[in-house]
C-alpha cells in the first residue's frame, strides 16, 4: 500500500484580520493552536477569534490560516455580503523581563541556559536540580571554559542571569539640631573676710644680772 503524501497547508494569500494582523503574526504571538483554540497570546478580553475577520472576505483567521487549523490549499474564497463589526483588540502592554539570562553562555558540556531549565538541572537557589546526575561533576567544574561563569551566575533558572536593579530609597538626612548659646552669668564676687590680727605678746629682753639692783 502507498504511503499518503501528507498534505501542504497553504495560508489564504494576503489574509489579515479586522486589526491588520496577519496569519504570520498569529501564528508568532500565539493566538490560536492548530485545533482553533485561543492560544497562550490570545487575551480573553478580545472576545473570540471568530470576531476578528477580514473586511473583504469576512472570514476569520480559523478559517484562513493553518496554523489555527484553517487555510486556503488552493481554494478560492467567496467575500461574505456584509461583514461583521468586530471590537477593538487593546494590545498587551509589553513587560519588562525580570531577569535576562547571560548571553552566549555554556557549560563546558554545551549546555545553555535554556537546556537547564528544560532539564530541571538547577533549582533558582543555584542548587543542582533532580535532573543533574552527580557524574556529571560540580556546577564550577562545568562552567563556561571562556569566562569560568557557572549557571548559578549566568542563568536566572539556577538563580543568576542580569536582573534590573532593585530601587532603594533615599535615605532622609536627619538635620544638624541648632543651638542657641545662652548667656553666661557673671559670677557674683564674694566678699572675702579680712583676717583678724591675733595681738602677740611682746617677749621680755632678760636683762643681764649685773644690772639688777
Amino acid at each position: 500500500t502507498p504511503t499518503p503524501t501528507p498534505t501542504l497547508c497553504i495560508d489564504c494569500a494576503g489574509w489579515f484580520d479586522s486589526q491588520g494582523d496577519t496569519c504570520s503574526q498569529y501564528q508568532s504571538l500565539n493566538y490560536c493552536t492548530s485545533t482553533g483554540l485561543p492560544g497562550s497570546g490570545w487575551q480573553p478580553s478580545w472576545g473570540s477569534i471568530s470576531s476578528y475577520v477580514n473586511p473583504t472576505t469576512n472570514t476569520s483567521a480559523l478559517t484562513s490560516c493553518c496554523t489555527c487549523g484553517g487555510g486556503c490549499n488552493g481554494v478560492t474564497i467567496t467575500p461574505a455580503m456584509t461583514a461583521t463589526p468586530t471590537p477593538t483588540r487593546t494590545p498587551t502592554p509589553t513587560v519588562t523581563p525580570a531577569c535576562t539570562d547571560l548571553s552566549n553562555w555554556y557549560d563546558i558540556y554545551g549546555f545553555t541556559c535554556l537546556d537547564y531549565q528544560s532539564n530541571n538541572f538547577c533549582n533558582s537557589d543555584g542548587t543542582p536540580g533532580s535532573g543533574w546526575e552527580a557524574s556529571f561533576g560540580t556546577f564550577q567544574e562545568v562552567a563556561n571554559p571562556v569566562t569560568g561563569l557557572t549557571s548559578a551566575q549566568a542563568c536566572c533558572i539556577c538563580g543568576g542571569g542580569s536582573r534590573p536593579p532593585t530601587p532603594t530609597s533615599t535615605p532622609t538626612r536627619t538635620p544638624t539640631p541648632t543651638f542657641t548659646p545662652t548667656s553666661t552669668p557673671t559670677p557674683t564676687p564674694t566678699a572675702t573676710s579680712t583676717p583678724t590680727a591675733t595681738p602677740q605678746t611682746p617677749t621680755a629682753t632678760p636683762v643681764p644680772s649685773h644690772f639688777i639692783p
